[in-house]
């Protein structure tokens, strides 16, 4: 490329790819050469304006946390969007209220439940910090978006942490204290989670979990029976060994981090909301920070009781998940 000759369409393209990569330096020198030539091409010019903005971003994550210094925010916030599950939430509450940290609140959203979590939520508010979100379900509505209801849920906290999770999810107790400790921009911060079959859980109350969550170790079979899912990373021994932890069942990023990152997406065939978002958050650079420490360790209840496995194939539900070319279709722009 010499004089004011244009790169050629082979050189964009590998400019694309080194943005992608992170590698922004020789990028931004072809954006620069193009527009200096073509200075409508639109191409160049929304790609150059993406690497800009990626470099406000690195700088603005660059600077400690922000708002730590106002008292009025907490240092972590669960959102836990519910329905219908009061007997599953009820061990849940109790595993919150046994923190080892108790400068945080719970978001719960609830979507219209039929059963006592209205009650139940109004008798722990005495005891835990709980906004309570009770949502009306429109009538005739087959499929509701879950993941449109965790971003109501995200953007209602106010906290450094914003941690998402289910209702049966029961958290280790130093879950939050650990996972405020890991904290810092541009991080996901997520617990290992252990995964109950359907006969451990109508076994759960025959071990004395209260005091820890690891006591479900002793239920029968916890090892060498079947486990919850039937995929090997989520075998209670393949989760202990592992150095880093690909799910959502207990996790967030700082209050910075989710609004350049947005929030959740959802899409009915998936069956869980979000099948992208570790793609997502792996394609834009943020890091995963699993904790290690066995208090962290979180126990997902199992609220499906006509089966011990999952009902999906989740290695058919991952080879289906949408690709990304550039940063801003990794980013989702609708949440706040």
């Amino acid at each position: 490329m010499t004089g004011d000759s244009l790169p050629s369409p082979e050189a964009l393209k590998q400019a694309i790819v080194r943005h992608n990569q992170g590698d922004t330096a020789g990028a931004e020198e072809v954006y620069r050469k193009v527009l200096a030539v073509d200075p409508n091409n639109f191409q160049a010019l929304r790609l150059f304006g993406l690497l800009l903005r990626g470099k406000r971003e690195n700088r603005r994550f660059a600077r400690p946390l922000p708002e730590a210094g106002n008292p009025r925010l907490k240092k972590a916030a669960v959102v836990i969007p519910t329905f219908n599950r009061a007997e599953l939430l009820e061990r849940s509450l109790e595993c919150y209220a046994a923190q080892s940290m108790t400068d945080f609140e719970l978001i719960i959203l609830d979507d219209d439940s039929t059963d006592r979590t209205p009650d139940l939520v109004l008798s722990w508010q005495r005891r835990l910090d709980v906004k309570y979100i009770r949502l009306a379900k429109p009538e005739g509505v087959a499929w509701r978006d879950g993941a449109a209801i965790i971003n109501l849920g995200i953007r209602a906290s106010f906290a450094q942490l914003i941690l998402c999770t289910h209702p049966e999810v029961m958290p280790g107790n130093r879950a939050l204290e650990l996972s405020v400790a890991a904290l810092e921009n541009k991080a996901y911060i997520c617990c290992k989670p252990y995964y109950l079959t359907v006969d451990q859980q109508r076994a759960i109350d025959s071990v004395d979990w209260r005091p820890s969550r690891l006591a479900v170790r002793e239920l029968p079979g916890f090892y060498d029976g079947p486990h919850a899912l039937d995929h090997p990373m989520f075998h209670p021994a393949n989760v202990e060994r592992a150095d880093t932890f690909e799910s959502w069942v207990f996790g967030g990023m700082s209050r910075e981090t989710w609004r350049w990152f947005g929030g959740f997406t959802e899409q009915s065939a998936w069956g869980a909301p979000d099948i992208t978002f570790h793609k997502r958050r792996v394609f834009l650079g943020i890091k995963n920070i699993t904790l290690k420490d066995a208090d962290s360790y979180c126990v997902h209840q199992n609220h499906d009781q006509t089966r011990a496995a999952a009902p999906r194939d989740m290695d058919e539900c991952f080879r289906n998940v949408p690709g990304f070319e550039e940063l801003d279709q990794a980013v989702e722009h609708n949440l706040w």
